[in-house]
């Protein structure tokens, strides 16, 4: 059995929720935790998207270039979010949110490239 990316990265953000929501309590602000991961969730499966429409092409470089776009697009993306929830938030802003959610996305930056060069040998064969 083929385990896919959207399903896998979809349910474990919902476990991760359920964990902040029920034992986090104390050291995160579950409301700003979950809305990030369900951003970082959205921005994941929107690049996903557009890297695997590409894995068929039959220019190889296509590809290449559509993950790296993706990854910069990503990390700018989440990098202007962080800034307006730090401006917004500014002294109420809970540190362990902001590193939590840091690692959220280093997490599923991870799988989704490992994903994809799965898929992209899988094409090759």
């Amino acid at each position: 059995m083929k385990i896919k990316f959207p399903p896998l990265l979809i349910i474990s953000a919902l476990c991760l929720c359920i964990v902040i929501w029920l034992i986090g309590l104390p050291v995160f602000t579950p409301l700003v935790t979950i809305a990030g991961i369900t951003f970082l969730v959205a921005v994941s499966l929107v690049t996903y998207g557009f890297a695997i429409r590409t894995i068929n092409d039959p220019n190889p470089n296509k590809f290449v270039r559509t993950v790296m776009a993706m990854t910069m697009i990503k990390f700018f993306v989440c990098a202007i979010a962080a800034f307006i929830l730090i401006a917004i938030l500014q002294k109420q802003l809970n540190k362990p949110d902001l590193y939590l959610l840091m690692g959220v996305y280093l997490i599923y930056s991870i799988m989704e490239s490992i994903f994809l060069s799965q898929e992209a040998r899988n094409n090759k064969q």
